[in-house]
């Protein structure tokens, strides 16, 4: 009986564990919600592996009068972390903080980044050095980057927003695993 509790206690731990990583359903909701609330456009916001950290949103700078002010909101950005074991004090936030960019959900971590995803409103444009490939049937920029780390760099459009994603391969991510990532959000945009 003694060794069927710990079992039955470990399994709990076991499962506890696996439920605490990677992106909740709940987390999801919230983002796509305050995504659509703030751009007013509602595009499918992936669950993942990896725990949802940040949901921030970007401005556009507008001059008035000789003054630089923040304008209209015009992009999300959303990253996923491969852990959250070290998020920013509160000095670090102040010295980061960007006037174009408000941290509206989540928090500021230095733990390595797995995907930071930007939808914006309107279309990506043009990526610098990516080729065009098509993933069920949607055309995709796509890239690449081999600098100090691999990023698989891919933009697509759907209508009226688009997504830039930077999937970082560290650990042990593929290109695949990049690419059934924006295949999720193919066929679930359209």
């Amino acid at each position: 009986m003694k060794k069927c509790r710990i079992i039955v206690a470990l399994s709990l731990f076991v499962l506890l564990i696996g439920c605490s990583q990677g992106t909740s359903d709940s987390e999801t909701e919230i983002v796509q919600e305050k995504v659509n609330e703030v751009l007013g456009i509602n595009p499918y916001i992936p669950q993942t592996d990896f725990p949802f950290g940040s949901l921030l949103i970007g401005y556009e700078m507008d001059t008035e009068e000789g003054e630089v002010t923040t304008g209209d909101p015009m992009q999300a950005e959303i990253i996923y972390y491969f852990s959250k074991d070290e998020p920013l004090d509160e000095e670090m936030k102040k010295a980061w903080g960007d006037e174009r960019k408000e941290l509206v959900y989540g928090d500021l971590y230095l733990d390595n980044t797995a995907i930071q995803m930007t939808i914006s409103k309107g279309v990506v444009g043009e990526l610098a050095g990516a080729e065009s490939i098509e993933i069920d049937g949607h055309e995709v920029q796509y890239q690449v980057i081999n600098e100090e780390m691999d990023v698989v760099v891919m933009g697509m459009d759907f209508d009226g927003y688009g997504y830039t994603i930077q999937y970082f391969l560290l650990e042990d991510e593929t290109k695949e695993d990049a690419i059934a990532f924006a295949e999720e959000i193919i066929n679930n945009n359209e």
